[in-house]
């Protein structure tokens, strides 16, 4: 009896935690000008910095609920990509007294900011940084295992960005030019 050798072939599975379909979605906020790409961020209840971001409600989509939870936190509006850009984990803190926290599954969108307005929630501070600063301050006071997480979604966000200005029609950069020219 001929036994039929099968090399052994691992496969990219996806760890535990991501199978799960994600329970919040976040705005990655951004603003290009001629020469930098900017991230925005909002403070949370205990102070740390990240994406505005909420729980899907029922009847929203992520990319629906990441827009609307922009707007209320972060006081913007602008486009959404209505593909995810990726998904994340990160620690929530769970309601109640015993001070214990579970993690949960984030979908992330690119937002790119066009307008802003007053947020309608206070204390969250929305504040623009550099990406260099944006990944320094999403793992200020987070386990490694997170602020690796956060820093993946900076670095697909500027892939992202980056790639999605070099297909812009060679009419639009050719308008964006023009007017730079005459601003100067």
């Amino acid at each position: 009896m001929k036994l039929g050798f099968r090399p052994f072939v691992r496969r990219r599975t996806r760890p535990r935690s991501l199978r799960i379909p994600p329970s919040q979605a976040a705005a990655v906020c951004y603003r290009r000008s001629q020469f930098s790409i900017e991230f925005l961020l909002v403070n949370t209840s205990s102070g740390k910095w990240t994406f505005p971001k909420g729980r899907i409600a029922p009847g929203l989509s992520g990319p629906e609920t990441a827009a609307r939870e922009a707007l209320e936190e972060a006081g913007v509006r602008g486009r959404i990509v209505n593909a995810c850009l990726a998904h994340y984990v990160d620690l929530k803190r769970a309601l109640g007294h015993d001070n214990a926290s579970r993690e949960i599954v984030i979908a992330a969108h690119l937002l790119e900011v066009r307008s802003l307005c007053r947020p309608e929630e206070s204390g969250r501070n929305p504040t623009w940084f550099s990406p260099r600063e944006t990944k320094y301050w999403l793992a200020d006071r987070r386990a490694l295992k997170y602020s690796r997480e956060l820093t993946r979604i900076v670095d697909l966000a500027l892939q992202q960005i980056k790639g999605s200005h070099k297909t812009r029609p060679a009419s639009s950069r050719r308008a964006q030019s023009r007017l730079t020219a005459r601003r100067s």
